[in-house]
């Protein structure tokens, strides 16, 4: 992996770590648009929110580095990322603001029966109740104490902890170090979301012992830490 990252393609400013899983994350996407279709014909472009860089790839490339960690690679790790992935775009699609149209609500409730579907397919029956309770955490998480909807509340931290826990449950190397990876995961989506825990974030990543990770998530820290994001949609 490291060797990798040292050779950048030219001109490509994105994030090493999305450019590490190039791939990968392409076979994602292909599964993701497999697990859409409805008799080979669904169009659901109504209801696919516009991504951002980080949006499209940061989640799947978290849980295949913790995946690969853990001692785990093959096809059970790219249909948990697009599994992972799908249930971000529908909490996405939930919670489009000021408040998403019907038929925005019947296409995320149509994704996340979708990514049941694929685990189903896909023989990966074990993790349909760990997926399932990511879902019902957004959606908890979304209501605060005074009953009001706060949309995203903690969505992305959620998610962060969870490609960690999905890529820990595939591998079963390095279990001891699975509560430093889920701390630093929980401080990359605050980072993400938009809080200012840079310094903690960078404390948390001083825990994890594995020089492919500290590189690759270095650099992702920085990137959240400047507000850099790339803001284009793809």
């Amino acid at each position: 992996i490291l060797q990798h990252c040292l050779l950048r393609e030219s001109g490509n400013m994105s994030p090493l770590l999305f450019q590490y899983f190039k791939r990968e994350l392409e076979e994602i996407y292909r599964l993701m648009a497999e697990a859409l279709s409805w008799q080979g014909k669904a169009d659901l472009s109504f209801s696919y929110p516009p991504l951002d860089l980080w949006e499209k790839n940061f989640l799947p490339s978290l849980m295949l580095l913790y995946s690969r960690y853990s001692g785990y690679k093959g096809e059970k790790e790219l249909v948990l990322a697009a599994a992972l992935q799908m249930i971000f775009i529908a909490s996405l699609i939930h919670f489009l603001p000021p408040d998403p149209l019907p038929e925005e609500i019947l296409g995320g409730d149509y994704w996340y029966t979708r990514f049941l579907s694929l685990l189903c397919r896909k023989d990966l029956d074990d993790f349909l109740l760990p997926c399932s309770l990511l879902v019902c955490q957004i959606h908890m998480e979304a209501v605060g104490e005074d009953g009001l909807v706060t949309p995203l509340r903690r969505t992305k931290e959620i998610l962060c902890v969870g490609a960690v826990s999905l890529g820990a449950q595939l591998g079963g190397k390095n279990q001891g170090k699975l509560q430093a990876w889920e701390t630093l995961a929980r401080f990359l989506g605050r980072l993400w979301q938009g809080e200012r825990v840079k310094p903690e974030a960078q404390k948390a990543l001083e825990e994890v012992d594995w020089p492919p990770a500290r590189y690759l998530l270095g650099e992702v820290i920085e990137e959240l830490g400047r507000g850099e994001r790339d803001a284009g949609y793809s």
